[in-house]
């Protein structure tokens, strides 16, 4: 554990959240203690060597600025565990635009109109600009990409992390063909990256936080389908989401308050601070042994991250492949075994309100369905606002276009003549006197407030099925005591004691 964290836990002791709001009698009390415990800590040896960070975008359009504040994140959160990083991001670092950023600010007064009729509202305060990400190795082209993974892993020795921050797109034949989004629209499928990674002789725990990314713990496995034996040497790591969800964590925005993806969370357990600064809502090191291990990390984010996402580890994915057919028919469990996932079953339920008893499973699916019928109608209410929106941009433009066809070409020659000539003055005008403007700008901020409703929706249903989720996982862990194979319970030993390791 880092003085830091050793700090954090005194200040949780004597409730102060940070140390500027401490009171000096407070800091008093604690500073012995702090003085004591920063004495007898020993500064743990990372069980990693280096670690190997890949991100950003496919393309400059899909390159947000939370990928890239993300893998800083990721790279300082591991460099402060003594574990340096080799960043391979977008383009490598070549002078040109790879990265966008929405700024939170007011639409420009003169340009609002035109953007509002004609072009995308949000695009005024959209910043498209070369990274600031120093010391990348690389650029993430698939081509560049892999031989310069196999210089590594092949002259490697000690164990390494890998790391993912960016797009993945879904497989329609075999999870394992999810694949990663690299730049200038390449790829790579979670089996092609299996057979790259067959040339390490070290062991390799990885962080992916893509949508699907659950398709890449194929990699933990000596075969990338539907294998149950563990892969040699060890591999094992968390995903943000399954093999077949989209993952949250891909805004423009540069306000990481609002970030409530993986890589947030996670970071921030190992660390013990959140992004702002904040200690952690809960102690992450559950066993109270004065670090906090990757496991404990994940467990932590399964807990407390209020998204979209259901994270999987490797060791909860080996207890879904385990699982046997019969067991899917065998009669419910009324009550939960003694494990961690019922441990944080049961928290979450609170956190939700869902009273522990045995109808707990069939209120969380009433309260699943009625977010359901909830999300059906705001995609419904956003469709005909979208259409009703389409059809005032539509009234507004077709008169003025009429007049000046230079409009539909905001990017051409004939567009900027309309800005010298006065014309755009003159167009702007009629516009915003137009009656259907004022419908326009209401219907248009109506679905901004529907999205919100809709992503709102979403986490709450999330939360919901991850109690479900962990509440199988609490039953899927037994039932491997109770009916796996030796060879079995070895092999799912092996991986969590692999995810437990220091970092």
């Amino acid at each position: 554990m880092t003085h830091s964290q050793w700090l954090a836990r005194i200040l949780r002791e004597f409730n102060l959240p940070t140390l500027t709001t401490a009171k000096p009698t407070q800091l008093a009390a604690a500073l012995p203690i702090v003085l004591c415990t920063t004495l007898l800590a020993v500064p743990t040896t990372s069980t990693a060597d280096e670690a190997i960070i890949i991100g950003g975008g496919y393309a400059l359009t899909t390159s947000q600025g939370q990928i890239e504040l993300n893998v800083d994140y990721a790279r300082q959160s591991l460099a402060d565990k003594g574990i340096p990083a080799i960043t391979y991001f977008t383009d490598g670092g070549a002078p040109g635009r790879d990265v966008f950023i929405q700024h939170e600010a007011p639409l420009d007064e003169f340009y609002e109109p035109l953007a509002r009729v004609f072009g995308d509202p949000l695009e005024q305060n959209r910043e498209y600009k070369d990274s600031t990400l120093d010391n990348i190795a690389g650029s993430t082209k698939r081509d560049e990409l892999l031989p310069a993974l196999q210089d590594i892993l092949g002259s490697a020795e000690e164990p390494l992390w890998l790391l993912y921050n960016g797009h993945g797109k879904q497989s329609f034949s075999t999870p394992d063909h999810v694949t990663l989004e690299l730049w200038d629209n390449t790829q790579v499928t979670a089996n092609e990256l299996h057979g790259e990674l067959s040339s390490s002789k070290q062991p390799i725990r990885y962080v992916f936080t893509q949508c699907y990314s659950g398709g890449f713990h194929a990699l933990a496995y000596d075969q990338p389908d539907r294998s149950l034996t563990p892969a040699k040497p060890q591999r094992c790591g968390f995903t943000a989401v399954s093999a077949f969800s989209l993952a949250e964590g891909c805004s423009a925005s540069i306000n990481t308050d609002d970030y409530r993806d993986y890589t947030t969370h996670f970071f921030a357990a190992a660390s013990g601070f959140e992004r702002n600064g904040n200690i952690v809502v809960s102690e992450p090191d559950t066993n109270d042994d004065g670090q906090v291990s990757p496991r404990e990390a994940h467990l932590y984010t399964l807990l407390n991250a209020n998204s979209t996402d259901i994270a999987r580890s490797t060791s909860e994915d080996f207890l879904e492949r385990w699982e046997p057919w019969y067991l899917k028919f065998a009669p419910g469990v009324k009550d939960l075994p003694s494990n961690e996932y019922a441990k944080l079953f049961r928290e979450l339920a609170a956190q939700n309100r869902i009273p522990l008893n045995q109808d707990s499973v069939g209120i969380i699916r009433t309260k699943l369905k009625s977010l359901e019928e909830k999300r059906s109608n705001l995609a419904t209410s956003y469709t005909n606002k979208k259409n009703q929106m389409k059809q005032t941009r539509n009234a507004i433009a077709e008169p003025l276009i009429a007049q000046w066809p230079a409009l539909m070409g905001p990017y051409t020659a004939g567009f900027q003549a309309l800005s010298t000539d006065g014309s755009l003055q003159t167009i702007i005008e009629s516009i915003t006197g137009m009656d259907e403007y004022a419908t326009l700008v209401e219907q248009q901020n109506a679905l901004i407030d529907l999205e919100n409703e809709q992503l709102s929706v979403d986490r709450n249903a999330a939360n919901l099925q991850k109690l479900l989720h962990l509440r199988r996982i609490a039953t899927l862990k037994q039932q491997l005591q109770d009916y796996g194979s030796p060879a079995d319970k070895s092999s799912y030993d092996a991986f969590v004691q692999c995810e437990e390791a220091p970092f």
